[in-house]
């Protein structure tokens, strides 16, 4: 039917008001899935108390990490603790923190283990001096 013109449709809505509704959705969409991507994450801050200094603890973390999807960081505290700092989805970070207790079980005394909401400030999981 080439050429054909419909005709024009009586008590239309105005064009605007269809393109503000398509608008608002897809950003109502935008939003919904942001919020259950990260709705899926979790930060865990972790200080390792022990003899944790001095015996390749941040190295193995970092190993350990460097197989999973997930960012952050793992310092020396001047106290004599480690702190980890790691953000990804829950199951992958209690892998990691699961990992950590088993390879570095003779040398850590006590483990403070904190969960915050995410921050998304991480592009990589690093050793931080």
């Amino acid at each position: 039917m080439a050429g054909f013109t419909p005709p024009p449709i009586q008590d239309s809505v105005p064009r605007d008001a269809v393109m503000a509704h398509v608008q608002s959705h897809e950003e109502s969409q935008q939003d919904t899935a942001e919020i259950s991507h990260t709705s899926h994450l979790t930060r865990r801050q972790i200080h390792y108390a022990g003899n944790v200094q001095g015996v390749g603890f941040r190295f193995t973390v970092l190993q350990i990490a460097a197989d999973l999807d997930v960012r952050g960081y793992v310092r020396n505290l001047h106290d004599g603790r480690v702190l980890l700092v790691v953000e990804g989805r829950h199951e992958t970070a209690e892998t990691l923190i699961r990992a950590i207790a088993e390879r570095m079980e003779g040398y850590v005394a006590e483990a403070m283990d904190l969960t915050l909401p995410p921050t998304n400030e991480f592009s990589q999981f690093e050793i931080r001096r």
